[in-house]
């Protein structure tokens, strides 16, 4: 993971038709990172606040599942420490 990525712009179908089906997102982010999600995506995990907003953090590997639970996107969050 050498290079950091700035910006990310998450899209999800209007909608759905597979409860069953999920996005996956690795990457390495810093606290600079621009993320911008539709509204009804709520993260939960690492570096998630109390109002399910992902704040990524400096020097960090994210992996990301998003899913669809019937009435909201749901993306959680695992952060480990870059190391290279």
């Amino acid at each position: 993971y050498s290079n950091v990525l700035t910006s990310l712009t998450i899209t999800v179908p209007t909608t759905p038709i597979n409860l069953d089906q999920s996005i996956r997102l690795i990457f390495k982010a810093t606290s600079a990172t621009t993320i911008t999600v539709p509204s009804g995506l709520y993260f939960r995990g690492d570096d998630c606040n109390d109002s399910y907003v992902f704040i990524p953090q400096d020097n960090k590997v994210y992996d990301i599942i998003i899913t669809y639970d019937g009435f909201n996107y749901n993306g959680i969050v695992v952060g480990t420490p870059a190391t290279r």
